[in-house]
């Protein structure tokens, strides 16, 4: 039976010699203690060029470019591996033909059993395709560096997985104020408000990048000098081609310019669409001014012009209707002419005087039940008197220009609801109703003068002055007025006095 092999057995030399003929991709050749070639494999023939018979003999030298045999590299290498056992090398070798190719290069200084130097194994492979693709891959990677580091308008920079700075662009030195050694390494919370940071907010992102592929918003950052930019920002996961996480790309753009510009062009739509329904109210404020004019000065008019003329024909019970008549239109026409007063003039002669505001609020609102019986009002009032610093008279026409105006705007069917209470240093009286409320968007203009919601002018005519003349007498008597919708639907005006002695 043939010998079982074993872990001792030794290759004979004819065994060896086919082993290493058999090698096409490397070049596996002996060298004597010179540095001469002593034996040729035909991967040294395919790699280098050389048959057999053009090489054996000579020094190993000749594969090495001029500048390598200059500067005595080839023996530099077998003293290397003299010394020690054996030497790695990469570099550009030398073809028959003058060609060069790139090498990994080993080379094994061999001993006899009693240790006399007999020469050296070389072994060479070309690596020259690895080389060009790893030459390439390099470029590739440099000119794309090259690139983002050039954009100036992006800050582009890498994440690592938990989310600390490992690169940065020049865009993003000029973004956010930081030095590339000032930044790398830190954690790109950097850039967040402490609030945010306190919220978790710069871990969220990313955790939401690593579920949904990607992460985008915009919002506030802050620059290394503390100052604010408004940023429209994309964090992306990068895996590698088994899938595993290398970090994150940020991609942020400073938004700040745009943000002012579509918010100026807001405001100024804003402002346009308020000065138009502005120059409708004062439209329909001279017509309605106009016509409230006339009404009362054609009754003064005419009933004057009857008394002079027809004193002697009137009876008594005409003569008394007639002055009657006369009195309210002139009472009407007193009203109107203070209001408009009242909203012209920078300084009207108040005289504030101590009040009991209960006693006004509740007078208010029995004159308003007198004249609108049909109107249910709940009055809530607490138990302590309140003393204020008012104009009486004006007080109560503040309580009844809001009633009137919650009357005018809320179903008949619904309650009207006066709220007295005391907070801190104030008093606060609030009137509700439950009518059509008022779009958010416009709470901040109802106390302009002659501005009417397109709500109120489509349920009901006016002439836009009436909560503006609130706030004007609110205001004169050292208080504050605003409005805000209500719970369920309709509107909520409130206004505060300071109480006396508080």
């Amino acid at each position: 039976m043939p010998e079982t092999p074993t872990s001792t057995t030794l290759l004979t030399d004819a065994q060896l010699g086919l082993l290493v003929g058999s090698i096409q991709d490397y070049a596996i050749f002996l060298l004597d203690n010179d540095g001469y070639v002593m034996s040729w494999n035909p991967g040294a023939a395919r790699i280098k060029g050389y048959s057999e018979q053009d090489i054996v003999g000579k020094h190993f030298s000749v594969f090495y470019p001029d500048g390598d045999q200059l500067d005595g590299k080839p023996a530099r290498l077998l003293g290397i591996a003299t010394r020690e056992g054996r030497v790695e090398d990469e570099g550009w070798r030398v073809r028959k033909d003058g060609s060069r190719f790139w090498a990994n290069v080993v080379i094994t200084a061999l001993n006899l059993p009693d240790g006399t130097a007999a020469g050296y194994a070389k072994i060479t492979r070309d690596l020259t395709e690895h080389r060009l693709a790893e030459q390439a891959l390099h470029e590739s990677e440099q000119r794309f560096r090259l690139l983002v580091d050039a954009v100036r308008d992006y800050a582009i920079f890498m994440l690592s997985p938990d989310g600390f700075i490992i690169s940065w662009n020049s865009g993003a030195r000029r973004m956010n104020g930081y030095t590339a050694e000032e930044i790398i390494g830190r954690h790109f919370s950097a850039f967040y408000s402490p609030e945010e940071v306190a919220g978790g907010k710069p871990e969220l992102e990313l955790e939401i990048a690593l579920a949904d592929g990607r992460y985008e918003e915009e919002g506030w950052r802050i620059r290394k000098d503390g100052t604010r930019f408004w940023a429209n920002v994309v964090i992306s996961p990068i895996r590698d081609q088994d899938g595993r996480l290398l970090g994150f790309s940020k991609v942020t753009r400073d938004q700040t310019e745009r943000r002012r510009a579509r918010e100026e062009l807001v405001a100024s739509q804003q402002r346009q669409r308020e000065l138009t329904l502005e120059n409708v109210a004062k439209d329909e404020f001279l017509a309605l001014v106009a016509h409230e004019l006339r009404t009362p000065v054609s009754v003064l008019y005419g009933g004057t012009r009857l008394l002079v003329r027809h004193d002697d024909a009137l009876g008594t019970k005409d003569r008394e209707d007639l002055l009657r008549n006369l009195a309210t239109e002139s009472e009407r026409l007193k009203g109107l002419i203070e209001s408009l007063l009242l909203l012209v003039n920078p300084n009207p002669n108040l005289e504030l005087a101590p009040a009991r505001l209960r006693e006004l609020v509740a007078r208010a609102v029995g004159e308003f039940r007198r004249d609108s019986p049909n109107r249910r009002v709940d009055l809530h009032m607490p138990p302590d008197e309140i003393v204020v610093e008012v104009e009486q008279s004006l007080l109560c026409q503040v309580v009844l220009n809001l009633l009137s105006n919650a009357d005018k705007y809320s179903p008949r069917s619904t309650p009207i609801d006066v709220f007295v209470s005391r907070e801190s240093t104030s008093v606060v009286v609030e009137v509700m109703d439950r009518g059509l409320g008022v779009d958010p968007a416009e709470l901040h203009l109802i106390f302009t003068t002659f501005y009417r919601t397109a709500r109120a002018i489509d349920s009901a005519p006016g002439k836009g002055l009436g909560l503006a003349i609130c706030k004007r007498l609110v205001e004169l008597m050292n208080g504050a007025i605003e409005a805000r919708a209500r719970d369920g639907g309709g509107l909520i005006v409130r206004f505060t006095l300071p109480i006396l002695g508080s």
